[in-house]
């Protein structure tokens, strides 16, 4: 991995295929954690780890690879991969819980632009960029579940009771984050 530091030893062309091969390894990541949700009786919208699962992988990436890796996240579960919650196919993103994850695509970005223009990468400034990215995803997710249930109902059963366990999760990704910087892939990926 040594001969990879170095950026410019890269030729262009050889930059964007890795560039598209790590997105496409990172959107695997991603659908792999799929069916580690906890669907609850009164509410469409599961407790899952997949949204924090792409905040991480967004700081980590940039906000170029992040957005190429949700793409591929997206066209998996388009094209009938289980990847949504353990749901496949364009009625996911269609129904109730379809801003959520179309939220993603402007959430990874968000993420990996922050943390990309900032010149002190730590673990802190990560938690901050994926609570940034954390608000988008509620913003897209009760936006678009109030046409299902209305705007006050949206946030009753779409927002307010996720936030205590999504703060625990962005807690936990950016300790992951500070370890994750102390590795090899870090320096393979930076």
């Amino acid at each position: 991995m040594d001969i990879f530091r170095s950026k410019n030893i890269l030729h262009p062309s050889k930059k964007i295929a890795l560039d598209w091969i790590v997105a496409l390894f990172s959107s695997i990541v991603i659908s792999l954690c799929s069916p580690l949700v906890i669907h609850l009786p009164n509410t469409p919208v599961p407790i899952a780890l997949q949204p924090h699962v792409i905040l991480f992988v967004a700081a980590i990436l940039g906000s170029q690879r992040a957005t190429l890796t949700v793409l591929f996240f997206l066209l998996q579960g388009v094209l009938g991969l289980p990847v949504f919650g353990g749901k496949a196919g364009l009625a996911c993103i269609l129904g109730p819980t379809g801003g959520y994850i179309l939220g993603y695509v402007l959430a990874a970005f968000l993420v990996g632009l922050i943390v990309e223009l900032s010149t002190k990468k730590t673990a802190s400034l990560v938690f901050i960029a994926m609570v940034f990215g954390n608000i988008i995803l509620y913003l897209f997710g009760a936006s678009w579940l109030g046409n299902f249930v209305g705007t006050n109902k949206a946030i009753e059963l779409g927002v307010i009771p996720f936030i205590p366990g999504a703060l625990l999760k962005l807690i936990f990704f950016s300790i992951v984050y500070k370890k994750y910087k102390r590795t090899s892939l870090h320096s393979f990926l930076n």
